[in-house]
């Protein structure tokens, strides 16, 4: 963590939506760990007030329970906020097809209003979670180039919000960064919802001597990424000046088979010699895709950013 640290050298004061969830708890502790200021929003609708434990009583943090929908000037007007980091979403594509409005709703209006109020106190960046799923399903690496296809409702409200940023940058001098997060994971994220993210989920069951399933063959493929890779993109976002709005792609740049994912957490979490007893295939789900890999080269190329924490070696501490 010492390479994050040091890129954070000057005292600044971040908006954080989403505080209590997994990428918001992570990056609010290592920044209060860097005697940064957070005041952090949550609702606890999706974040988990467990999640904030380690760091509620601290100096540094302001906790605001707040709706995003609702949130107003008044509410953060007197924190001179630099930096806006916009976590909170809705985040689930199965549940996105059977709650299309309720997704619309929270993630694009939620949205719309944070970035009002970010353009309204003047804040220096507006850094937000997009998504890989913007993508659909390609047979290429996805570039930040390349022409869209989003499978699910939850991939448009991510397209939306986009399109939204990327065109405003008229009012005041916010710069706005979205970073397309490619199938994150570490600590604090949730293993006990259905919907949880699959290798945190596998790891769960595994750990309780039960079966994974793997929807499909087994042969999807996915840019597994840490949360610590998201908290360095976003400092070196931060040390960035920019004189346009820019998207990336936040990922580790390469691919595995759930397959193979499966044999790797079997390893470190399941019973020796039981690959093929710990695994059950089913029916692929609607929406999910095919092949997700990254291209890094913009990134890498414009902010230096290369994924420092490796699939394998993070796996081993959760």
């Amino acid at each position: 963590m010492e390479i994050i640290k040091n890129k954070l050298k000057s005292k600044n004061n971040w908006l954080i939506t989403g505080v209590a969830g997994f990428i918001g708890s992570n990056l609010t502790r290592v920044l209060l760990e860097c005697n940064q200021r957070v005041i952090g929003i949550d609702n606890f609708v999706t974040g988990k007030k467990n999640n904030l434990q380690s760091f509620i009583n601290k100096k540094n943090f302001i906790f605001l329970k707040k709706n995003i929908l609702n949130l107003r000037h008044e509410h953060i007007s007197e924190y001179d906020i630099d930096y806006v980091v916009h976590l909170a979403a809705l985040s689930s594509v199965q549940q996105s097809f059977k709650k299309k409005n309720f997704f619309y709703k929270n993630n694009i209006e939620g949205f719309r209003n944070i970035k009002k109020l970010s353009l309204e106190i003047n804040v220096k960046k507006f850094i937000y979670a997009s998504s890989s799923s913007v993508y659909g399903n390609s047979e290429l690496t996805n570039s930040e180039s390349q022409k869209l296809k989003p499978l699910s409702p939850y991939a448009f409200t991510k397209l939306i919000n986009e399109k939204d940023s990327v065109k405003n940058n008229k009012i005041g001098h916010t710069i706005f960064v979205g970073l397309r997060l490619f199938n994150i994971f570490g600590k604090n994220q949730n293993f006990n919802s259905p919907y949880s993210a699959v290798l945190i989920k596998w790891i769960n069951l595994l750990k309780r001597g039960k079966k994974i399933q793997i929807y499909g063959n087994g042969k999807n493929m996915r840019d597994f990424c840490h949360v610590n890779n998201v908290i360095y993109a976003i400092v070196l976002v931060v040390n960035k000046k920019f004189k346009n709005n820019k998207i990336y792609n936040v990922a580790s740049g390469k691919s595995i088979t759930l397959n193979s994912l499966s044999k790797i957490l079997i390893k470190y979490f399941g019973k020796k010699n039981k690959i093929s007893s710990s695994i059950v295939y089913t029916n692929a789900k609607k929406g999910d895709i095919i092949y997700s890999k990254a291209n890094l080269n913009k990134i890498k190329k414009e902010i230096k950013f290369s994924p420092i924490f490796k699939l394998e070696n993070e796996i081993k501490k959760l």
